[in-house]
């Protein structure tokens, strides 16, 4: 098998019977294990791979802001001119990290260890979180100051992914879960306080609305539905093909933007939650189209002016392998 434990080069790899693995094969490039013939020789794809990222404004042309080669779209700030994101390349380690870039074109800064978040509505702080048993949320300064740790007394495991500010600035939300229980939503008051869980266990939280009564997210069969805060009966989007992917809400509470993956170009659109119309108000698309295979994730402004995404590009090679061992 080929596989890595950090960054996208992966090795061929072989394990036994008794679970002991040793490698085989170990080069500058995202190994993919094919075929094994009967006599040896092995079939491999040598993927050159990255996830690159972009910025674009309303009807604008695309602007590069690919660091090292996995970049992945977190956030946007509220003025359109910078971008948070999760470096997930080899250069980051195995625990990742979270930068910030403008779209100036100057230099990223690399502001933490861990999986990145939201930002804070003020722009100052960022979320870094470090998945685990019990794992661990940070607010992290994006200028001057020290990070600190969020206390989440009563949580025994963080989950990986959606991690917002509230509108107030005051709370965040996390997927999490407690001893016994599956992963579910929790509002954390960054003040203090055992966090409160605000969707059914077994449903991961989403993007929470300006007024922080609501949460929009879609399910494992790819259904977008309205859950209330705390308690209540979600109510799904009406004429919303499955896979949607909502990423923000509009200003207001009357809509959020969404796209489907899997589209190149990939078309962001403007949707009323109640009746659920669809309005178009951009297409994404790098400067090069050649090996892009998707673009995911999208992040927008509220305003829906400026967007930030990354993409997916790969170039591979296929080989023939003899006289392993």
């Amino acid at each position: 098998f080929t596989g890595s434990e950090k960054g996208n080069n992966r090795e061929l790899l072989a394990v036994n019977l008794s679970g002991r693995v040793r490698r085989i094969l170990d080069l500058p490039a995202g190994m993919t294990l094919e075929d094994v013939a009967p006599d040896g020789r092995v079939l491999v794809s040598l993927d050159n791979e990255r996830l690159a990222m972009a910025t674009a404004a309303r009807e604008g042309k695309p602007e590069d802001l690919s660091w090292h080669d996995w970049s992945v779209a977190k956030d946007i700030s509220r003025d359109g001119q910078s971008v948070l994101f999760e470096d997930s390349s080899e250069a980051a380690g195995a625990r990742y990290s979270l930068a910030l870039r403008r779209i100036d074109g100057t230099l990223p800064v690399q502001l933490s260890e861990g999986s990145a978040g939201g930002l804070s509505p003020d722009g100052k702080w960022a979320i870094s979180i470090l998945p685990g048993s019990p794992g661990q949320v940070k607010l992290v300064p994006l200028g001057a100051g020290q990070a600190h740790t969020i206390a989440l007394p009563g949580l025994e495991q963080i989950h990986n992914g959606s991690a917002h500010f509230l509108a107030d600035g005051k709370h965040i939300t996390i997927n999490a879960s407690e001893h016994g229980h599956g992963v579910r939503c929790y509002v954390v008051d960054l003040d203090g306080g055992k966090p409160i869980p605000v969707t059914p266990e077994g449903i991961a939280g989403g993007l929470v609305s300006p007024d922080g009564q609501y949460i929009v997210r879609s399910d494992d069969a790819g259904i977008v539905a309205v859950y209330p805060v705390g308690a209540g009966t979600p109510h799904p989007i009406p004429n919303l093909d499955p896979g949607f992917t909502p990423v923000q809400w509009a200003e207001g509470n009357s809509a959020v933007y969404g796209y489907r993956p899997g589209q190149v170009p990939t078309k962001v659109y403007k949707v009323n939650i109640v009746t659920g119309a669809q309005t178009l108000i951009q297409e994404l698309q790098p400067q090069t189209t050649t090996g892009v295979v998707s673009i995911a994730p999208v992040v927008v402004t509220r305003d829906g002016s400026r967007f930030a995404y990354s993409y997916y590009q790969v170039f591979s090679v296929l080989y023939l392998i003899s006289g392993l061992r």
